[in-house]
């Protein structure tokens, strides 16, 4: 795993105005300050970085390759929930989500660049500058540009069918997604309470 600091985290910066800097700029300090809780790690394929029952205490974006969230039932069998790719951020959907186990496993399908940043201190800072909700809505009501918008057809479709008829933005990844998808997926916080949000 490689570890570096934020001197080249235009993307992530990028990123975080596009949803903090409504009605008004936040001021450099303060975001600087935001930026400097992140730090950028590589992770293998296939590195597990949340399992299916521990604490979900960080915030992630997606600098490069593509995350997954799946849970296993208890039967032995395995769903995917949620896919993110380069661009998206993920983190517990909500406070109380943070403080019990999670429901999903959170895993990498492909090398990946991510920016990690402890979920508590992120979420404060946000609540300080009057910004988490315009950082949290738009993820809640689905207006960003998600990997996945809902499919539109029944879930009882085969798999590669199912795919077929969602939104891809990035097709040349399709071949990376496991063939078992359990879909659809409408938002990062899908099945999830929004009241605590």
């Amino acid at each position: 795993m490689d570890t570096n600091k934020v001197e080249d985290c235009s993307n992530l910066k990028y990123s975080l105005l596009h949803y903090i800097s409504k009605p008004k700029n936040v001021p450099e300090d303060k975001l600087k300050a935001l930026l400097d809780i992140f730090r950028r790690q590589m992770f293998e394929k296939d590195v597990v970085l949340l399992n299916q029952g521990d604490l979900w205490t960080k915030v992630y974006f997606v600098e490069q390759g593509i995350v997954r969230m799946f849970f296993n039932t208890p039967d032995g069998r395995e769903f995917n929930k949620n896919f993110f790719a380069e661009g998206n951020f993920f983190w517990p959907a909500t406070p109380a989500t943070s403080l019990h186990p999670s429901l999903f496993s959170i895993a990498t399908l492909e090398m990946s660049y991510l920016w990690v940043a402890d979920y508590v201190p992120f979420r404060q800072q946000l609540i300080a500058l009057h910004r988490w909700d315009s950082f949290t809505l738009p993820f809640a009501q689905a207006r960003s540009p998600l990997p996945f918008v809902s499919e539109k057809v029944p879930s009882t479709r085969e798999t590669d069918s199912r795919l077929s008829h969602c939104i891809l933005p990035w097709d040349d990844k399709r071949d990376s997604l496991p063939h078992q998808a359990s879909l659809p997926f409408l938002t990062y916080v899908n099945a999830s309470p929004l009241k605590d949000i």
